[in-house]
């Protein structure tokens, strides 16, 4: 008697489906990993970005109107009673919008962060004169800006000197 060879069949085994359809499910949840990574810097960076916008846009307010540099001190975007030099009212509101529109989620929980000294839920932005040094010269005041957003509590700075 004689036993019958049977032919090799081609074709994939089902071990080998499920070992590629396992590499390819790993390969793009990387991928997609990396992409929502991408996405969050990306925002993270646009907002970093206004915020350094905003904050430049206000000192530019205060060099244009050098007379009312007093006015300015303790400016935050989230009080609004808050009263601004006549010659920068425009502005000052036109800051206020350019800082609300950094970011417009609220701080995680609901936990307010503090913005020139004031608590806060939502972007703000603040302004304070700083004696020092410059306080001395007649003319020169020392400026700092802080603009702070939910995803970033701490926030940014920019200090600078104005001349009159």
């Amino acid at each position: 008697m004689r036993i019958k060879r049977v032919k090799k069949e081609s074709g994939f085994s089902l071990i080998e489906v499920m070992i590629a359809v396992g590499l390819l499910a790993i390969g793009i949840l990387a991928v997609g990993s990396g992409e929502i990574t991408a996405f969050t810097l990306n925002r993270r960076t646009s907002e970093m970005m206004r915020a350094v916008a905003a904050a430049e846009d206000i000192i530019e307010l205060m060099r244009r109107n050098p007379t009312d540099i007093a006015a300015y001190n303790g400016m935050n975007t989230n009080n609004a009673n808050i009263i601004v030099p006549t010659d920068a009212n425009i502005g000052f509101n036109g800051w206020r919008a350019q800082v609300a529109a950094i970011s417009n989620s609220v701080a995680n929980g609901g936990v307010p962060f503090n913005c020139g000294g004031v608590p806060v839920i939502r972007a703000c932005g603040a302004v304070t004169l700083i004696a020092g040094a410059a306080a001395a010269i007649t003319g020169v005041t020392n400026v700092t800006v802080t603009i702070v957003w939910p995803a970033r509590p701490a926030g940014i700075m920019l200090r600078t000197t104005i001349v009159s």
